[in-house]
């Protein structure tokens, strides 16, 4: 089995401004904010081999509220960090709206409710 990288990859919100991606460095505390919006410099980091990249797929809210990461093990030498983690979040999110929408065909009373039919 492959060993975690200690670095990890988490894509920022666009409060961030020209920073989308920030790396972790679970093993010195480090924390960097990449400069370069959608191709995020990972020079900065003196990073050597992969990162772990989170793909954040959490959902609901309050009580409702479910965590589910998805992680990545990705080069950034070799790979696009960004677009890896947007595959990954693409099959999730297809594969959601399908449980949903078999789900729903499953039970037509829950789906009529859904459409705000009685």
């Amino acid at each position: 089995a492959q060993a975690l990288p200690t670095q990890w990859a988490i894509r920022l919100p666009a409060a961030f401004g020209t920073s989308s991606v920030a790396v972790v460095d679970v093993e010195t505390g480090a924390l960097y904010l990449l400069p370069g919006g959608d191709t995020p410099d990972f020079s900065i980091t003196g990073l050597q081999g992969p990162v772990a990249a989170v793909c954040d797929r959490t959902k609901g809210t309050g009580a409702n509220r479910s965590l589910h990461w998805e992680i990545t093990i990705v080069d950034p030498a070799r790979h696009d960090v960004l677009h890896e983690m947007e595959e990954a979040g693409l099959e999730t999110v297809q594969r959601l709206l399908t449980d949903e929408l078999q789900a729903a065909l499953a039970s037509p009373s829950r789906a009529r409710r859904s459409l705000g039919q009685q």
